[in-house]
């Protein structure tokens, strides 16, 4: 258990849950997110045949799908890349926090060696 302050007191977390959560959103989104979601942009990529000009409304339509088509996959790309780094991040702040937690509680004579001359 350690615990992160903040300006209105402490907070509790247990950090080990956090690093859980974190190397289990990773697992999620390489196993169950990311093989769909490019199989979903490879599908997205391919353009159906171009209509007559005559057909503008159909023409414009078509133009809009294809719009739309490019920002599902930029979004779709941009979302797995953001849970990547939510997960990067709550790893990393456990870790740290974890390392400061164990550096706090050892004492100076644990942390520093011990130099000729220091009293016992």
């Amino acid at each position: 258990m350690g615990w992160i302050p903040d300006d209105g007191g402490n907070i509790w977390a247990h950090l080990g849950s956090i690093q859980d959560c974190a190397a289990a959103l990773v697992r999620e989104l390489e196993t169950y997110y990311t093989p769909y979601r490019e199989l979903v942009n490879r599908d997205m990529i391919v353009a159906g045949s171009a209509p007559d000009e005559r057909f503008a409304e159909l023409c414009l339509l078509l133009e809009r799908h294809r719009s739309s088509r490019v920002l599902t996959t930029a979004l779709l790309t941009e979302h797995g890349n953001a849970t990547r780094s939510l997960a990067l991040a709550a790893e990393t702040v456990s870790r740290r926090y974890a390392e400061s937690d164990g550096a706090a509680a050892a004492r100076a004579t644990t942390l520093l060696p011990r130099q000729p001359g220091d009293p016992s």
